[in-house]
């Protein structure tokens, strides 16, 4: 395990509202020297800004009948017969059932980046990941890349009291499942600066002084992700692709920008989308803007932790639909004996999106297709 704290510079201290992260469990002793060099303050992490899991409903019924879901359809799922077979997915969230009907025959390397004990899940790992790659459930479609037959998953947040990690468990997580060999990471977590805010508040500090410290609290996080991001992303010849979440600040009516780690250069930010009567579909009313693609995020149908399916939505249905149909491209590029390295398939995943009116403002690229046979 490499000890960070010798590679910082010696004038650094770390300050009451944040605590100095001594080790890094999956950075060897070069990536340490690295990370160091490249962000000077990399150590620093916000002792209280939470992780947060980023839907906005517990959960609903699952329409009666089966029928292929309308995000399926919307990222046109269905009209490919590529399942995402030989790619390698990694989800990194609260953790899932594995014994759930959605996982049949899944080879899963999982890891606990928690205090919390291994069978603890929660419904939202397991939703995600159904989307992601879940096989169908009593006749039932739920998942985009059905082929894959290796799955990565780690759990970064507490099933039950979900922001009891910080940015140093998924910073560990990141590299942990990329040293697994994950070719595409899903991230359905985002730092919740307005909880942090709050609880400051309640601590007894003042407003202008929380403020301050909500801010310090953002530049040390943004530092230290873009120092894992350089190491993710410029050190390895094939990096992974990193998906994640947006948030879903934007509930309150103002359209708030992307949240960390979604809004790191390098990472392919998602908002979440829903249905219309009429036209094409729109933005979710909660979801954050400013992403690079959008994908279905209202009423999705996935696993159920305790069994059967249920419905959810958030820009956390949207992340792993995304996920699952990266995994589709790269398939598709292998398969046609193309280039599948990480901007190739990137390129692909962003240059193929539809982009409408109604999202011009908010998405860069538009909404994500699969790539047909």
């Amino acid at each position: 395990m490499a000890d960070l704290t010798r590679y910082l510079p010696e004038n650094l201290q770390p300050q009451p509202h944040v605590k100095l992260v001594t080790k890094y469990e999956s950075l060897d002793e070069q990536e340490a020297v690295d990370v160091a060099n490249e962000t000077h303050t990399v150590g620093l992490v916000p002792s209280d800004v939470p992780l947060r899991l980023v839907n906005s409903e517990q959960g609903a019924r699952v329409p009666a009948g089966l029928h292929i879901p309308w995000g399926i359809q919307a990222v046109r799922a269905d009209r490919t017969n590529l399942s995402g077979k030989g790619v390698k997915l990694a989800l990194l969230d609260s953790g899932i059932n594995r014994e759930h009907a959605a996982f049949h025959g899944l080879e899963i390397k999982f890891k606990n980046f928690t205090d919390e004990d291994n069978s603890a899940y929660w419904d939202h790992g397991t939703h995600c990941a159904s989307i992601a790659f879940g096989q169908n459930v009593d006749g039932q479609r739920i998942g985009i890349a059905r082929g894959i037959e290796q799955a990565i998953v780690g759990k970064v947040v507490h099933s039950r009291h979900n922001d009891h990690s910080d940015a140093s468990v998924l910073v560990d997580a990141l590299q942990w499942a990329a040293k697994a060999g994950a070719e595409v990471i899903s991230l359905s977590v985002a730092q919740d600066y307005a909880k942090y805010f709050t609880g400051l508040k309640r601590q007894g500090y003042g407003t202008a002084e929380a403020i301050s410290l909500v801010l310090q609290g953002y530049r040390d996080s943004l530092q230290l992700f873009e120092g894992v991001a350089n190491i993710l992303f410029s050190t390895r010849p094939d990096p992974p692709i990193v998906i994640a979440a947006a948030g879903n600040q934007s509930a309150t009516g103002a359209a708030i920008h992307t949240t960390l780690p979604a809004d790191i250069e390098g990472i392919v930010s998602v908002a979440a989308l829903q249905q219309t009567a009429t036209g094409p579909y729109r933005l979710a009313p909660f979801s954050n803007v400013s992403t690079d693609l959008a994908a279905p995020g209202t009423d999705i149908i996935g696993a159920n932790a305790s069994g059967g399916l249920v419905c959810k939505s958030g820009t956390s249905m949207a992340a792993p639909y995304v996920a699952g149909v990266t995994a589709l491209w790269i398939e598709k590029l292998r398969h046609n004996q193309r280039n599948a390295r990480t901007n190739r398939v990137k390129q692909a995943l962003l240059g193929r999106a539809s982009q409408t009116r109604s999202l011009h403002s908010a998405v860069n690229a538009g909404l994500v297709h699969a790539p047909s046979d």
